[in-house]
């Protein structure tokens, strides 16, 4: 009988992972985005804080005041992100964490997705409604689901929107 697992996994434990910073809020954490380009963490706190940390683990941008905060997505070039607070209210927030605008919606947000460039945010509803805004909040376009979307993901390499629902519904946006 033959071994096939892979040669690291045969010669043994291999290195351990060295420690190398950490960051206490001054709440629980309810959300968190990363910058794929510049290595940036956006958090946001049940008490309404919101955090950006570099790639050091070093606070570089801190907000409180919010309330209710469901969502956050943090471009990957650092040009800012966007949340969702009380349920229902988008929230595009600039790269120090100032709101630059914000849209109240008839129903509750179910996940919310901002391009790696920052230009261009997907919102989507519980209701199964679906809208793309640009960064200046003008509505590009409006669809709708069977079920609302629950896990939305711009992708890095191309302009594509990756989305999720219950019951396995998955689709492609482009």
């Amino acid at each position: 009988m033959t071994d096939n697992r892979p040669k690291w996994v045969k010669l043994g434990n291999g290195v351990t992972p060295e420690h190398q910073w950490s960051f206490t809020a001054d709440a629980p954490l309810v959300c968190a985005s990363y910058g794929r380009e510049t290595g940036e963490y956006a958090l946001a706190d049940s008490s309404g804080g919101l955090y950006v940390l570099n790639s050091q683990g070093k606070v570089t941008s801190l907000n409180h005041g919010f309330h209710s905060l469901g969502h956050i997505d943090w471009s990957d070039c650092g040009a800012g992100g966007i949340i969702s607070i009380n349920g229902a209210t988008l929230c595009r927030i600039s790269d120090r964490l100032k709101v630059v605008w914000s849209i109240d919606f008839a129903d509750d947000i179910a996940d919310i997705a901002i391009d790696p460039r920052g230009d261009y945010i997907h919102v989507s509803l519980k209701n199964g409604y679906n809208m793309f805004y640009n960064t200046y909040r003008k509505k590009i376009a409006q669809y709708k689901t069977v079920k609302p979307l629950k896990y939305t993901e711009f992708l890095p390499s191309e302009p594509c929107l990756v989305a999720a629902a219950d019951q396995g519904l998955i689709g492609s946006y482009d």
